[in-house]
């Protein structure tokens, strides 16, 4: 029996749970790993142990307690271990393994009835805790643990804790794998320094995959600096997802991808400075999407994509460089940005090129002047191809606030966008003359003005032609050049001045163009007054 080994023997004999051998010299630290094991036995010979408080050892052999039933609450500090340790299938009332270095831990279905604790401990292997149950807190604060296998270096597949899981401040060089387990409270991934495995194809690959994970609290990951892909997928959170002042470097790949995910509160990038894709596709956020002060860019791709999301409340998007965006048939409650701010006066949609907004729908604006549709016109100009939804939706919302002249000059703009883009042909032609005579259906009282030019043209013509004019008898006065050209311009309404002259020479030529300039007129006046020009697209 060593020296520690006597020394253990000794305090637990009289009633000592607290053992610390640091008083030792370090050659007489050590404690065998089957010592360990006698001593937590039921029939280790000094009765039942409730805790176990072991500080300073150095710790031989394999410490194996796989498959069995431990009656004491164990507390190692800073103990070294030789060997890795086993605690696959233990049940064990807490385990706390604090400021400890060992070659890795091997946990899986480990079930701890309270707390788990393994703060700033250096792990030189892998953590495996596959299907581990914690009644309480699994606690990593600080934790280091490298691996430069493929598996991962941390693995709670599937793990279900009761309260929190705090990973605050680690240090992991590898996958941290949390798919598919279950959290009662909150995850605590604040400043941790995640590097994910290297690839060959230039994308890193994951260093946090926690696909279906379900949170029951928040989900907080702010101020993390990550080395490769946070995969979010189909998780469920009971609160927010914050993600504020988080650091993430995958350029060539997907930076966060939170795909299918439930978030019954925010999803907060406030601050984050994200190199990659930020993908929330299909994604349903009960709260709201800030993105403030934020870099979003990628080498490949778009920068944000939303595709088929819904946000019950509102995508907040400010003082924000984002570079390619997708809102494919995104659905938003409302939209707060700050259109009006940068050199160009579009905030942070500047920078987005290419902007895809077909599908995006939002039913309310943040408090805007007026004088901002001009700007929104220029917003929805700038999309990678025209989209009658978006424009009509923009319309639906200055409508349903009373600013019906505001929707109306949407409309118009919507037409002038899809005229913009249409190709050259006959199909474009007329539109424009659509756009010129009658405001593409939507300003039917520019065919007045259309029509007072044509017969104040007309009636000039008259005056200073009256000769080509000849009275019909019994008329033998001279025509009256306004109401003879109101009377030919009108169809329908009969003034008859028309009727008692002989119209030759030019007159006659011009009156037949301005009669047909007049039933073009009349008709195009009538069809936009019922709508008629004003099909969708």
């Amino acid at each position: 029996m060593t020296a520690a080994e006597e020394q253990i023997t000794a305090e637990v004999a009289a009633g000592h749970s607290w053992v610390d051998l640091a008083d030792l010299p370090l050659a007489d630290r050590i404690v065998s790993a089957e010592f360990l094991d006698h001593l937590l036995s039921p029939d280790g010979g000094l009765g039942r142990i409730v805790a176990l408080h072991l500080k300073a050892a150095r710790v031989v052999g394999t410490l194996d307690l796989s498959f069995r039933r431990i009656e004491t609450a164990l507390d190692l500090r800073e103990c070294d271990f030789e060997q890795v340790p086993r605690f696959g299938r233990t049940t064990i009332p807490a385990l706390d393994v604090v400021d400890c270095h060992m070659p890795g831990l091997w946990a899986n279905a480990l079930k701890v009835e309270g707390s788990l604790c393994l703060d700033r401990s250096v792990f030189e292997g892998p953590i495996s805790l596959i299907g581990c149950e914690i009644g309480d807190d699994l606690i990593l604060n600080d934790a280091t643990a490298t691996t430069w296998q493929d598996n991962p270096v941390v693995s709670l597949y599937g793990a279900k804790i009761g309260c929190n899981l705090s990973l605050s401040d680690v240090t992991f060089r590898g996958l941290l794998r949390l798919a598919q387990a279950t959290v009662g409270a909150t995850v605590l991934l604040d400043r941790a320094r995640l590097s994910g495995p290297e690839s060959l194809k230039g994308a890193l690959r994951p260093a946090l995959d926690a696909t279906g994970l379900s949170v029951g609290g928040q989900l907080d990951i702010r101020g993390a600096t990550v080395q490769g892909e946070m995969l979010l997928s189909d998780i469920s959170v009971g609160r927010v997802v914050d993600l504020s002042g988080t650091k993430i470097d995958n350029s060539l790949g997907d930076a966060v991808t939170l795909d299918g995910s439930r978030v019954r509160g925010d999803v907060l990038l406030a601050g984050a400075t994200l190199a990659g894709t930020t993908r929330l596709v299909g994604a349903d956020i009960a709260g709201s999407v800030h993105v403030s002060d934020a870099h979003l860019w990628s080498a490949q791709g778009e920068s944000l994509i939303m595709d088929g999301a819904t946000v019950h409340g509102v995508l907040s998007l400010h003082r924000t460089h984002v570079g390619a965006i997708r809102l494919f048939q995104t659905h938003v409650t409302g939209l707060d940005d700050d259109l009006g701010g940068g050199e160009d006066g579009l905030g942070s949609w500047s920078s987005a090129h290419p902007l895809d907004l077909r599908g995006f729908t939002f039913q309310q604006l943040n408090d805007e002047p007026e004088s901002s549709v001009a700007l929104r016109e220029r917003w929805l100009r700038g999309t990678a191809s025209y989209d009658p939804a978006i424009w009509r939706t923009l319309s639906r919302v200055y409508a349903s606030s009373g600013q019906d002249a505001l929707a109306r000059r949407v409309n118009m703009a919507q037409e002038d966008d899809r005229l913009a883009r249409m190709p050259r042909g006959p199909r474009k032609f007329g539109r424009w003359s659509l756009r010129l005579l009658i405001g593409h259906g939507y300003r039917p009282e520019r065919s007045f003005i259309w029509g007072a030019l044509v017969v104040a043209a007309f009636t000039l013509l008259v005056s200073l032609r009256s000769q080509e004019l000849t009275p019909k008898p019994p008329t033998s006065r001279d025509a009256q050049p306004l109401i003879y050209a109101t009377d030919v311009f009108l169809p329908i309404i009969d003034f008859g001045e028309a009727s008692r002259f002989e119209a030759v020479g030019a007159v006659l030529v011009v009156q037949w163009v301005v009669i047909a300039l007049g039933w073009a007129l009349s008709s195009l006046f009538v069809a936009a007054f019922s709508q008629t020009v004003r099909k969708p697209s």
